[in-house]
């Protein structure tokens, strides 16, 4: 009887062990998917504007002129 029962309990300790390896492999690819998706919706560089809004403002006073002369 008590080596059934062993049996048994290195049963279990196998199956815990296996659903724990299964768990820890889920665990590791829902991290690496979290981490691509981060990556992913995050600027690699910040956007910079190159143009001041000044010369956007004297950009469109020259586009509205030009267009008043036609």
């Amino acid at each position: 009887m008590e080596s059934t029962l062993n049996k048994r309990m290195d049963e279990m300790q196998n199956d815990l062990s296996q659903k724990l390896d299964i768990l820890q492999d889920s665990i590791s690819r829902l991290s690496n998917l979290n981490t691509m998706q981060e990556k992913e919706n995050s600027p690699s560089q910040p956007y910079q504007n190159s143009m001041s809004i000044h010369e956007m403002e004297a950009r469109r006073e020259n586009l509205h002129k030009e267009g008043m002369k036609k």
